[in-house]
């Protein structure tokens, strides 16, 4: 009984070690958005006007929480919002509000599996906030969001009952906008035989929840 309960725990801790070790996020720079040429560089937060300042560091306090420690700027731009409606005058094709402020952040907290992730925050010319790929609410405690063990075991039991064999799944953490949630997306791999194309099927769960935001299937060559 001794041996078995022994075997039991340590299966336990090589299940949450695996865990722990795949569920890293290290994204890579993303990048500017282009403006047509109209927009310039941001080296530093403090060259930004204070009310900008301001309304930056009480929405990441608002959304972060504590967590707000673990941020740093990163990179962005000011656009010169006269200069490219000039250029861009039929404004009714936009699907998107042009922000005055394009600004990216590292966040970082390896205690929750981030290394590097991205927050992306657009602002209008007066401080509002236009968009942002963080939820608004609900994330800004990290002892609230379930452990990575807990969310990859559901994963895993999910494709399962899919009818999925190879659990060799990839994973990433995204912000799914439609329910303004942070979710780990698993990409499961599903076989298809005499096709090059390589099919998966997606499980986004959500991090405080342990539900299924969405579930969809990629295909890619």
């Amino acid at each position: 009984m001794k041996i078995f309960l022994s075997i039991l725990f340590l299966s336990t801790l090589s299940f949450f070690a695996v865990a722990q070790e795949k569920m890293i996020v290290d994204q890579q720079y993303n990048g500017n958005t282009f403006y047509s040429g109209f927009s310039s560089s941001v080296n530093s937060i403090s060259n930004l006007p204070s009310n900008i300042q301001s309304n930056i560091s009480g929405y990441f306090s608002k959304i972060l929480g504590s967590m707000k420690d673990g941020l740093k700027f990163s990179h962005g731009q000011i656009v010169d919002l006269e200069k490219y409606f000039s250029d861009n005058k039929e404004t009714f094709n936009y699907g998107w509000v042009v922000p005055k402020y394009d600004l990216n952040f590292i966040f970082q907290d390896l205690s929750i599996g981030i290394k590097n992730y991205y927050i992306q925050l657009r602002l209008d010319e007066y401080g509002q906030i236009l968009a942002c790929n963080w939820p608004r609410v609900n994330y800004s405690n990290k002892n609230e969001f379930k452990s990575r063990s807990e969310i990859e075991k559901f994963a895993i039991n999910e494709a399962k009952i899919k009818g999925i064999t190879n659990l060799e799944y990839k994973v990433d953490l995204k912000y799914n906008l439609a329910f303004d949630k942070l979710c780990w997306v698993f990409k499961f791999p599903v076989v298809l035989p005499n096709n090059p194309r390589k099919r998966f099927e997606v499980f986004e769960v959500d991090w405080k929840s342990l539900d299924i935001v969405a579930q969809y299937q990629i295909a890619t060559y």
